[in-house]
Protein backbone atom coordinates (compact mmCIF):
# COMPACT_ATOMS: atom_id res chain seq x y z
CA UNK A 1 0.00 0.00 0.00
CA UNK A 2 1.72 3.30 -0.98
CA UNK A 3 1.02 5.87 1.28
CA UNK A 4 0.91 9.59 0.49
CA UNK A 5 3.66 11.79 2.55
CA UNK A 6 1.94 12.97 5.97
CA UNK A 7 -0.70 10.12 5.72
CA UNK A 8 -0.54 7.69 8.82
CA UNK A 9 -0.88 4.41 9.42
CA UNK A 10 -3.51 3.17 12.03
CA UNK A 11 -1.10 1.93 13.89
CA UNK A 12 0.63 5.63 14.09
CA UNK A 13 -2.84 7.42 14.95
CA UNK A 14 -3.78 5.13 17.15
CA UNK A 15 -0.46 5.29 19.67
CA UNK A 16 -0.90 9.23 19.44
CA UNK A 17 -4.45 8.75 20.50
CA UNK A 18 -3.00 6.48 23.16
CA UNK A 19 -0.14 9.02 24.31
CA UNK A 20 -2.66 11.80 24.73
CA UNK A 21 -5.10 9.55 26.88
CA UNK A 22 -2.23 8.70 29.40
CA UNK A 23 -1.14 12.72 29.28
CA UNK A 24 -4.51 13.72 30.00
CA UNK A 25 -5.00 11.15 32.85
CA UNK A 26 -0.97 11.89 34.34
CA UNK A 27 -1.94 15.29 34.35
CA UNK A 28 -2.77 15.13 38.22
CA UNK A 29 -0.35 13.40 39.24
CA UNK A 30 2.65 15.90 38.33
CA UNK A 31 0.40 18.34 39.81
CA UNK A 32 0.04 15.99 43.16
CA UNK A 33 -3.11 15.71 43.17
CA UNK A 34 -3.42 11.67 42.57
CA UNK A 35 -1.54 9.16 43.68
CA UNK A 36 0.58 6.93 41.31
CA UNK A 37 -1.51 3.58 41.80
CA UNK A 38 -4.72 5.75 40.91
CA UNK A 39 -3.25 7.31 37.76
CA UNK A 40 -2.19 4.17 36.87
CA UNK A 41 -5.76 2.53 37.43
CA UNK A 42 -7.00 4.88 35.27
CA UNK A 43 -4.64 4.84 32.37
CA UNK A 44 -5.35 1.04 32.38
CA UNK A 45 -9.27 1.85 32.47
CA UNK A 46 -9.12 4.48 29.78
CA UNK A 47 -6.62 2.14 27.75
CA UNK A 48 -8.90 -0.88 28.23
CA UNK A 49 -11.67 1.54 27.07
CA UNK A 50 -10.26 2.55 23.79
CA UNK A 51 -8.72 -0.74 22.75
CA UNK A 52 -12.65 -2.27 23.19
CA UNK A 53 -14.01 0.74 21.39
CA UNK A 54 -11.48 -0.07 18.82
CA UNK A 55 -12.92 -3.54 18.45
CA UNK A 56 -16.31 -3.05 18.08
CA UNK A 57 -15.42 -0.66 15.39
CA UNK A 58 -12.71 -2.24 13.64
Amino acid sequence: MVMFEGEETFAESDAKYAMQLISEVSRDFWLGAQSGELTLELINKKIMEHRDRVRLEG
